[in-house]
């Protein structure tokens, strides 16, 4: 009923070009809407920023290869988004094979991580696609000035401020046990913002922020830190890299997923890139960070408005529109 909704909004307003962007989790009608973009004749653009259009009803890191062969039997069918009774992997991706086929105008963008990845997909073959970096605002997200923070959470600015924003789903201990690794370091200060607990048992260098409300101050968190640590394991192109980095701040991400794809490795400038869930390398990564310098803040500015400017996303999302016409 929603989706049939949806469609009749679509057509009250007399729209050709529609941009979309995540649609799992069963709160679109895939066939209902599919064949309404194919009868009127729809450009749709589909904005990747997971692997859902690829995979069977999976959105990341599959664990098995049917979304590869088009058959098989899923082994984690009640994972998100869940079908608690039956196996639907094989039903989904035979759905999207037909749906895909079904718009003569259709297009896939996203980062090249998922243009790489989706070469082994049974889906391919019904697959357009093209290579768009995601973006950010970099009027919000960019250097500033961080004395305020340093006085409110009474950090010494001389020390080597680390930071995590993020929840469980981007596995905090990770950053809590490198921060323990340097607990009877005093050059060193680990900040975790959007931090949820009771903070019993952490290290006596880690500050806990909860939620911040205001996407100013949440600019100002990045330009605090000297690093910024993501510890994820199942992300494409997180924003929140993206944000560090144009508020002049370097990044540590583990070598998995779209992760390695963030910043280029032959600058160390930019951050560093080590194996998944090995601590000891973000030890010797940490180990080695020095206070920010202007011109290192200025390295990671300039490498975020060359990739990741959503003004100049726009106009070539625009563009390859356009192109596919």
């Amino acid at each position: 009923i929603s989706t049939a909704k949806l469609i009749s909004k679509l057509r009250e307003l007399q729209i050709d070009t529609i941009y979309m962007i995540c649609p799992h989790g069963f709160y679109l009608n895939e066939n209902l809407f599919y064949d309404y973009c194919a009868k009127d004749d729809i450009h749709l653009i589909h904005t990747m920023i997971d692997e859902y259009t690829y995979l069977g009803k999976c959105t990341n890191e599959p664990c098995c290869d049917t979304w590869k062969t088009g058959k098989g039997k899923c082994p984690e069918k009640s994972r998100y988004p869940a079908s608690m009774t039956f196996d639907t992997c094989t039903y989904f991706l035979k759905r999207k094979a037909k749906n895909y086929g079904k718009v003569k105008r259709l297009l896939f963008v996203g980062p090249q991580f998922l243009v790489d990845r989706s070469k082994d997909a049974y889906l391919r073959q019904y697959m357009k696609m093209v290579h768009l970096d995601e973006a950010i605002n970099l009027d919000l997200y960019r250097p500033r000035n961080v004395e305020t923070l340093l006085r409110k959470h009474n950090i010494d600015g001389q020390k080597k401020i680390i930071l995590f924003a993020g929840g469980q789903g981007k596995h905090p201990e990770y950053f809590t046990e490198l921060a323990r690794r340097f607990e009877n370091d005093p050059d060193y200060c680990f900040v975790h913002v959007g931090y949820k607990g009771d903070g019993a048992s952490l290290p006596a260098n880690y500050i806990t922020i909860g939620f911040v409300e205001s996407d100013e101050e949440f600019a100002s968190y990045y330009a605090l830190a000297d690093l910024f640590v993501f510890p994820s394991t199942m992300d494409c192109m997180p924003n929140t890299c993206l944000e560090a980095l144009a508020c002049g701040t370097p990044i540590l991400v583990f070598d998995i997923s779209g992760l390695p794809y963030l910043i280029d490795r032959n600058n160390p400038v930019l951050g560093a890139i080590v194996p998944p869930c090995d601590i000891d390398a973000m030890k010797e990564v940490v180990s080695h960070v020095s206070k920010k310098t202007e011109e290192n803040i200025k390295v990671c500015r300039e490498y975020a408005e060359e990739r990741y400017d959503n003004k100049k996303y726009i106009n070539r999302l625009i563009a390859i529109t356009k192109e596919n016409e």
